[in-house]
């Protein structure tokens, strides 16, 4: 069992409480927080993160805690920790107030429970208090851990480190790519797609699929990798199979799936139909 010690009265309970409420349960809760990847404890806190990046999460529900790493490359270390809450307005339970803390790989908080090693309770946008900061100086260089929970409400937020002396380089934030587009109809035996790459060194794999009997089978992929950030425009050849089906039917209704993946991160898809004549 984990503990993690957050510096506000009584949120020691509270928190041991939620862990063992998510550790008794049969099925874990599904949590996508950070690039649609869960982070609900210490052992898959999401990282490395780095300063001068502008990072977002979400929890996936009441109850949620939300962990990320990052590494201190020498002793001594200070970093500015700024924090805000990012929820529009509360509609849950609670108050939809979150709060940060630095602790530990072993879940202790940063100087003990109380310390300034945390943030106080941080409202939604419109409360008044929507933004926090942790200043702290750290020990040994290594890695340490933030973590998020709430009172619920499932808020969403934004955080941020600095300076980055001293900080090992983080994932980049934000998604892969954006503005996937498939036209259709297509009078082609190559199906045209476009997408807008955010990464530098990406790579994409678009899939085409059909149905056959009910079944989905493939009807052609081509991959690039490499590729730089921008505007990308791909065609995907139809395989001899869907070629032949598009002969003697004069029409193909697909499904194109686009995979996009980048070192550290966690791969992104989307989907869009075409038909092809």
């Amino acid at each position: 069992m984990r503990s993690t010690f957050i510096g506000r009265p009584g949120a020691f309970w509270r928190v041991l409480a939620l862990m063992l409420i998510i550790g008794a349960a049969m099925t874990p809760t599904g949590n996508a927080h950070f690039n649609g990847t869960a982070n609900r404890s210490i052992s898959s806190a999401t990282g490395p993160i780095g300063a001068g990046v502008t990072y977002s999460g979400r929890f996936g529900g009441d109850g949620d805690v939300d962990y990320y790493y990052f590494v201190t490359t020498r002793d001594n270390v200070a970093l500015h920790f700024s924090i805000r809450n990012t929820l529009s307005s509360c509609k849950g339970k609670g108050n939809c107030q979150i709060y940060a803390t630095l602790v530990s790989t072993a879940g202790q908080q940063l100087g003990g429970e109380g310390s300034s090693a945390g943030t106080g309770p941080i409202g939604y946008a419109g409360s008044g208090y929507p933004t926090d900061t942790i200043n702290w100086t750290f020990g040994p260089a290594g890695r340490y851990i933030l973590v998020f929970d709430s009172d619920g409400g499932t808020p969403t937020y934004r955080f941020a480190i600095d300076p980055s002396d001293g900080v090992a380089p983080g994932i980049p934030a934000g998604p892969l790519f954006r503005s996937l587009s498939v036209p259709s109809p297509q009078r082609t035996t190559r199906v045209l797609a476009r997408l807008t790459v955010l990464q530098s060194g990406a790579t994409v794999r678009l899939e085409l699929r059909r149905s056959v009997r009910g079944r989905s089978v493939l009807a052609g992929r081509v991959t690039r990798s490499g590729l730089s950030r921008g505007r990308v425009t791909l065609r995907v050849p139809l395989n001899a199979s869907a070629r032949a089906a598009l002969r003697s039917r004069g029409l193909l209704r697909l499904s194109l799936r686009a995979r996009v993946t980048a070192a550290g991160r966690v791969p992104e898809t989307a989907s869009r139909r075409v038909t092809v004549r």
